[in-house]
């Protein structure tokens, strides 16, 4: 039988099983094992955390086995697991990017449809073309002060209502959510957010995560959300599972949350 160290970490609601390894050490199996809820620990991502040279390296999988390119809130808890068991309040981590990550092509709806209101104020924009996203760098610099963590993204690639910020976002206005799944099937490789504005400063969001459904939240959605909007100063991101706190800066956008580590234990396979 084979016993597997593992951290168990939340970042508003979005739960994730740490574990310092190597990701290609486990078979696609193994992986939706350790994140099943009933047979395994449980969680929406596992992120695989490993050092190289100064920089700590994480790579991230979903519930269905599948690879993510970037997670906003797991980088959040990994960075202050890290900080616990290392000592370390600034931090650079380098998110392993998978083969999506290359340009690709991003399919538009087979019949233009209303895709989101302009900044959640009103007029209606249409997105009906493919295109193509270069992807931005791999590297997030965190800092943790007390209970916080503020991580910092490079600006978005956008193009349209889809932005992506290691992974793709697709922005729409909470009106139509009830059409979730149209919207899936024909964007696949992007999670979707349905936006409403409840303030000058506050956006209320719900989030469809590829390879897990419905979630609690998203924190690179948050940051996609935030930059999108283009309100100015802190920008409150409520979700189902707590409120993040972004930030777009002359160099970067800033996201802020309160993630904890719950508890540590051991998995027999």
């Amino acid at each position: 039988m084979n016993k597997m160290k593992f951290y168990k970490a939340q970042t508003n609601g979005n739960d994730f099983v740490i574990i310092e390894s190597d990701g290609d050490k486990f078979s696609s199996s193994q992986k939706k094992l350790i994140a099943d809820r009933k047979y395994g620990i449980g969680c929406d991502q596992i992120i695989f955390v490993t050092q190289k040279n100064e920089r700590y390296c994480l790579d991230f999988y979903n519930q269905d086995g599948t690879h993510a390119n970037m997670c906003g809130n797991g980088s959040s808890a990994a960075a202050l697991f890290i900080k616990n068991k290392y000592g370390d309040i600034y931090i650079d981590l380098e998110v392993r990017q998978g083969d999506e990550n290359v340009p690709v092509k991003v399919g538009s709806l087979k019949e233009p449809a209303r895709a989101y209101l302009d900044r959640f104020r009103g007029r209606d924009v249409v997105k009906s073309r493919a295109y193509h996203i270069a992807p931005p760098k791999n590297i997030y610099t965190a800092k943790i002060l007390g209970n916080e963590v503020s991580l910092e993204f490079p600006f978005p690639v956008q193009e349209e209502n889809i932005l992506i910020t290691g992974n793709k976002h697709l922005i729409l206005d909470m009106s139509e959510i009830d059409k979730v799944n149209e919207f899936s099937r024909q964007n696949p490789d992007c999670n979707i957010h349905f936006v409403k504005q409840q303030s000058s400063n506050t956006l209320r969001v719900k989030t469809f995560e590829k390879g897990v459904g419905w979630t609690l939240a998203c924190g690179s959605g948050a940051v996609a959300v935030g930059y999108f909007s283009k309100i100015q100063g802190e920008i409150n991101i409520i979700q189902d599972g707590g409120k993040a706190i972004v930030e777009i800066k002359r160099s970067h956008v800033s996201l802020t949350t309160v993630p904890r580590i719950i508890y540590e234990g051991e998995f027999y396979e």
